[in-house]
């Protein structure tokens, strides 16, 4: 949370979030994206971008509309308290990642960067990570830190194939975030 809450009040406000979690109960299909209606969050309701998420379903072989995959999982929400405490009215394309192959993060960050092109939104991908948990703080410190300077560097490859990483939460939409295009 302060992590989170640390780096989500720097960023520039947009007019859309497209939040790439990872499926931590195996619900749903492998690359799930809801397409409509709004979150219910305590600080109130936050509704998705129907435009952006029916273009990105349109330009995509992999992601499909679902909701199943939505409907007990936590890492995208639990990023939207921090983005609604600054205030801004604000819309979300909320999409689960599951495993697969680098090629089809690839490919499917291509396909999220060209729907966002299309329709000329402002953007920002946001990837939630826990990064590493369940272990000491010394070895999730060092470990965290290699998968932020894979980040810095840009270096997909680099961030997705370290065995450093490998109980990383959160390592899958990384891996997605780091093959998309800059909105």
């Amino acid at each position: 949370g302060a992590v989170a809450g640390s780096v989500l009040s720097r960023i520039v406000p947009k007019g859309t979030y497209v939040i790439l979690g990872p499926n931590h109960t195996g619900r749903g299909k492998p690359f799930s994206i809801m397409a409509d209606g709004v979150w219910k969050m305590p600080m109130g309701d936050v509704q998705i971008d129907s435009e952006l998420a029916g273009e990105i379903c349109k330009s995509s072989d992999y992601i499909k509309e679902d909701y199943i995959a939505h409907s007990h999982e936590h890492s995208i929400d639990v990023e939207l308290p921090f983005l609604q405490y600054k205030g801004e009215n604000f819309k979300i394309v909320p999409i689960v990642i599951s495993h697969s192959t680098l090629e089809v993060y690839r490919a499917i960050g291509a396909e999220i960067g060209k729907a966002v092109k299309k329709l000329g939104k402002d953007v920002m991908i946001i990837a939630s990570t826990d990064l590493t948990h369940y272990e000491s703080h010394e070895s999730a410190s060092h470990k965290d830190k290699k998968a932020i300077e894979a980040k810095k560097g840009s270096s997909p490859t680099t961030a997705s194939r370290s065995r450093a990483h490998d109980k990383k939460c959160g390592r899958l939409p990384l891996s997605l975030h780091l093959r998309s295009p800059p909105a």
